[in-house]
């Protein structure tokens, strides 16, 4: 039994629950390069005698070498008797129905068909062939993306129900083991050329890192997993500390008391932390940085969503949400604009005294409007005649005094009867609809969140 076989056998039993290997059912992704048929050769060789099978994706991205690559894994697991699932999938078609790029969605694929094997047929471990130079490479990669100290943790062993049992090999191990048992594999040419990030790290930067120090990947992959340790650590104190800067109010809109990020001190790093699951990339969150203090107003978007800067704190929001859309209401019932719910309620004969003076609640005289009423956002140039006050005002204007920020004034439903804004919802209603003292008829409009 040789050096690395031992060396594998202890892998896969520190990654299995107890230690035991023979309780469980593992299935390899096997793509049939040199990294996972050596994974698939070791799981078979195995004296442990480990329950597998094989999976294969066909991403249809190399013409007749992503074939040929199917039919290599398929006569390998033929020849010695190994169940094996094959799926062929079109990845360029994948990417372009969920606006993504092609690696994200072979990874999507991939990940998701695992699943859903380990479902239908009760695996229990996902062993997938990283070894310890792609560690390097993915902290390299990840260092000149600015992922922060995350990223440069490098590749995790476990992952749910995933794991890695490769991890501390080299690809130099994985090579003379592939040699010294002459098994066959299947090699990608284009893992050989320069053209992608990953492959000239892997071709042109980490030769000459070796030239320094010739133990360059055991270096970093052990300071990968102290940076991974570190970034525990810090992911705890962020958990404990959010609350302190954050906080939802109950239209869904996120808030980031800029004062408490001060307090705190290391603004940045907070800043990072918060923003780095909405996708905002290490440049933008420096300009958010310098913005607070400087520019209020100012807007920055990300992939999804639209953050901006205000006196006193960041406000965030999905993109899709800044701009409802224009609707027609045709009766009375509960209504959703840009988060907020309201109810229109018609009352007649004086039911609703009931409802005068509640705060969130407009009656208007029902004899002034018109169905359908029109529900939409505010526009240049609005103005309404405010409940309780003389001539009229600027929508704008009146924002402007609640201190509603930009990203929020778009969401805030006014209604409208015959062009006249009668009820900006939960705020204000409009003078001119007042109830008179004959009124008979009244639309209650009730705020509900």
């Amino acid at each position: 039994m040789s050096k690395l076989s031992k060396k594998f056998d202890k892998a896969l039993s520190d990654l299995s629950a107890s230690g035991e290997v023979t309780s469980h059912k593992y299935l390899l992704g096997v793509s049939g390069g040199i990294d996972s048929i050596t994974m698939a050769e070791l799981f078979f060789r195995s004296p442990l005698k480990p329950s597998f099978a094989i999976a294969h994706v066909n991403f249809s991205l190399r013409a007749e070498s992503s074939d040929a690559d199917a039919e290599f894994v398929r006569e390998w697991s033929a020849d010695r008797g190994i169940k094996a699932h094959f799926l062929k999938a079109d990845t360029k078609e994948y990417a372009h129905a969920h606006n993504q790029s092609t690696q994200m969605a072979a990874r999507e694929i991939r990940y998701s068909w695992f699943e859903k094997l380990c479902s239908e047929y009760g695996y229990d471990y996902i062993c997938i062939a990283h070894n310890r130079d792609d560690v390097v490479e993915t902290i390299l990669l990840n260092l000149t993306r600015g992922s922060g100290i995350k990223g440069i943790g490098g590749i995790p062993a476990t992952n749910g129900r995933i794991i890695r049992p490769l991890l501390n090999f080299s690809r130099q191990e994985i090579e003379e083991y592939a040699a010294l048992n002459r098994y066959g594999h299947r090699d990608d040419h284009t893992n050989f050329e320069s053209h992608y990030a990953r492959n000239r790290i892997r071709n042109i930067i980490i030769p000459e890192f070796r030239k320094i120090n010739p133990s360059f990947s055991a270096t970093m992959k052990h300071n990968g997993e102290i940076f991974a340790q570190a970034s525990q650590i810090l992911e705890n104190l962020y958990l404990q500390k959010r609350d302190l800067f954050c906080h939802k109010d109950k239209y869904g809109t996120l808030h980031i008391d800029t004062a408490a990020l001060a307090k705190e001190g290391n603004v940045g790093y907070w800043l990072y932390m918060i923003l780095r699951d909405f996708k905002f990339n290490s440049s933008q969150i420096a300009d958010i940085e310098e913005a607070i203090a400087e520019e209020p107003g100012r807007l920055f978007q990300s992939e999804k969503h639209t953050l901006a800067t205000t006196a006193t704190s960041l406000v965030m929001l999905p993109t899709s949400e800044l701009h409802p859309t224009q609707t027609e209401i045709t009766g009375c019932g509960r209504y959703s604009f840009g988060g907020r719910v309201f109810e229109l309620e018609l009352i007649e004969d004086g039911g609703y005294i009931k409802y005068l003076n509640k705060e969130g609640v407009h009656c208007i005289d029902a004899t002034e409007i018109e169905f359908p009423i029109i529900c939409r956002s505010w526009e240049n140039g609005d103005r309404f005649f405010p409940f309780g006050m003389k001539g009229s005002k600027k929508i704008s204007d009146f924002y402007k005094d609640l201190k509603i920020d930009c990203l929020n004034k778009n969401r805030i439903p006014l209604l409208c009867s015959n062009g006249k804004i009668f009820s900006i919802v939960g705020l204000r209603s409009d003078e001119r609809f007042r109830i008179k003292d004959n009124c008979r008829r009244v639309l209650v409009v009730k705020s509900v969140n």
